[in-house]
């Protein structure tokens, strides 16, 4: 089995054509993202790239990709996240027939706005949020959304939770946070880390503030900047100077940009790739041929 990891874009308005030239059962190969080549496909090499089975695998995900950018595949065909659709080239690839599965991955990975009234509500994530300290999911004091949020309050508080981010090259955290009674020497923290304990800052709230208002933040993560990027661990944490110091979370969502899997099987070999789409803009984040 052969894997393929964050390789080439395709952008829309450029020629398609794909130069796939898939690898030798047996062998394994990692390609690092080739840069300036938006107007082919370069997939691997081995030294027999001529094989009828990579021709017909080049010749399937070249119609799908095709489809995902220039004829709106996704609104017509699969519109919900795990819809699939399925179908066959019209002729043959070298006297083979090449069946074609795309399947909508959707764009949400992970999400919770607390209205559970606890700590493992929500979707996608590993586990349950680990508070500590002062905190606690209230119907009060004015959620964001719906009819809780967290409250976060004295120099001991905070919530920690983990998602999987397996196959997510590049991914969005979209938060609303609102502060109230910060003095000075008062803050909270949005922190990230792949493995709990190298922590990155995405936000820092202070005094300045407070003013007892939720505001929409949007954070964008490049995990390919991480060690170990299949988890991430998502991390509000508060420093103030006494408990009437309060910092509230809703409306938490772990995003990436939309994503589909397209599989390609033909007499002899199947080839699985996540395609990601960008503004127009294909991304094969990895394949594998078999």
């Amino acid at each position: 089995m052969n894997i393929v990891t964050r390789l080439v874009k395709i952008q829309k308005g450029a020629a398609l054509p794909l130069a796939l030239i898939l690898l030798g059962v047996g062998s394994t190969l990692t390609i690092p993202l080739l840069s300036g080549v938006t107007n082919s496909l370069l997939v691997s090499r081995q030294l027999d790239s001529g094989t009828s089975d990579a021709i017909s695998a080049e010749a399937g995900l070249e119609d799908a990709i095709w489809n995902l950018i220039y004829d709106d595949f996704e609104a017509t065909q699969i519109p919900n996240d795990e819809d699939s659709f399925s179908y066959q080239l019209s002729n043959t690839v070298n006297g083979s027939d090449v069946n074609i599965t795309v399947t909508n991955k959707g764009t949400l990975v992970a999400s919770d706005g607390f209205e559970s009234n606890n700590w493992s509500g929500g979707t996608g994530w590993l586990g349950s949020w680990s508070p500590t300290g002062m905190t606690s999911v209230i119907n009060g004091e004015q959620p964001y959304e719906g009819s809780y949020h967290a409250r976060i309050r004295d120099s001991s508080g905070g919530i920690k939770r983990i998602v999987d981010l397996s196959d997510r090259p590049d991914i969005s955290l979209g938060v609303a946070a609102r502060v109230k009674i910060f003095e000075a020497g008062d803050e909270a923290f949005l922190r990230v880390s792949d493995d709990d304990s190298n922590w990155t800052t995405l936000h820092t709230w202070t005094s300045a503030d407070s003013d007892d208002t939720y505001y929409e933040f949007a954070f964008d993560i490049d995990m390919s900047l991480y060690d170990t990027p299949e988890t991430m661990y998502i991390w509000f944490d508060a420093v103030v100077t006494n408990g009437g110091d309060k910092f509230f979370v809703d409306s938490l969502k772990i995003t990436h940009d939309p994503m589909f899997e397209v599989v390609v099987t033909t007499d002899d070999s199947t080839t699985t790739a996540l395609v990601i789409i960008e503004e127009g803009v294909a991304s094969i984040y990895s394949l594998v041929h078999n």
